[in-house]
């Protein structure tokens, strides 16, 4: 394990937790997806009501961190390109699947 001073550190592109998060809200809202298109007969009213909420819950947040995202990238140089890309599809994603699920 190779130990850096902060002041040797470089931020030239995304960073792990900001990947971690794209990935995280892509698969929640797929999963989601998934079970609600499959079991979309067989479900009743309360299980129909959980699916909705938690799409809800993955959309907010992963629009919240699309916006965080999307801050950094017009905050700082380094992987701006890169930053407002992934911030820009995580926003799109999770106000689409709120606004989506809500109407």
């Amino acid at each position: 394990m190779r130990v850096m001073s902060p002041t040797l550190r470089t931020n030239t592109g995304l960073q792990r937790q900001e990947v971690r998060a794209a990935v995280a809200e892509t698969l929640g809202l797929f999963l989601i997806f998934i079970v609600s298109f499959t079991g979309r007969d067989a479900f009743g009213d309360g299980v129909k009501t959980l699916l909705i909420v938690l799409s809800v819950i993955v959309g907010s947040a992963g629009a919240a961190a699309g916006g965080v995202i999307v801050a950094r990238g017009l905050a700082g140089q380094a992987g701006r390109i890169a930053r407002l890309a992934l911030g820009g599809l995580m926003l799109f994603m999770g106000v689409y699947s709120v606004v989506h699920v809500l109407s």
